[in-house]
């Protein structure tokens, strides 16, 4: 019976640690699905709440694109600008974007006029062109941006002298869709 009762003893023992690795290894199966559904949930909302913000600016995007459209790039101009802008309220509409604007395409060979044109119609008459990199290629010129008391700096920066941001420009001129970027020392 000594002998029967050790088996037993062991049999038990057996069962009890065969029974305490099933179950850990059913929690440890439990907790990472749990941990992997929280995950999941909070990059959804994380996702949404990103593509809820864009879909804010792309309003501020498309709304200023209308304005362009009715009264023809070629009639828009600073005091366009400025009379679409002042109807916005940007920190309210768009939290969190530090502004929005217009790039124009500037071909090699046109500087001198568009610089003119540019400049006659702010009230200052003052407009200059700023490069990060110096090139010999057309240039794609922040000409309107609004706010732009604290976008100054941005005014006038030719974004075609920085390679990546050239690229960018390039492909929405091409394919139509508006751009957002990242804020970008100047």
């Amino acid at each position: 019976t000594y002998r029967f009762t050790f088996v037993i003893s062991i049999f038990i023992f057996a069962l009890g640690i065969s029974a305490a690795l099933y179950a850990k290894q059913y929690q440890k199966r439990v907790n990472e699905a749990a941990i992997e559904q929280a995950i999941n949930k909070q990059l959804n909302q994380i996702k949404e709440s990103i593509e809820y913000r864009l879909s804010l600016y792309r309003y501020a995007l498309y709304g200023l694109r209308g304005v362009i459209r009715s009264v023809g790039m070629d009639n828009f101009d600073y005091a366009t600008m400025q009379a679409y802008t002042s109807s916005r309220d940007y920190a309210a509409e768009f939290p969190g974007a530090r502004g929005f604007g217009l790039i124009i395409h500037v071909p090699k060979g046109t500087k001198l006029d568009y610089l003119k044109k540019v400049s006659e119609l702010r009230p200052n008459y003052d407009f200059t062109i700023s490069q990060l990199h110096p090139h010999n290629n057309s240039l794609f010129v922040i000409t309107y941006i609004e706010p732009e008391i604290v976008n100054k700096q941005a005014v006038g920066l030719d974004i075609g002298s920085e390679a990546i941001r050239r690229e960018a420009a390039i492909i929405a001129a091409n394919t139509g869709f508006d751009g957002l970027s990242f804020q970008f020392l100047v």
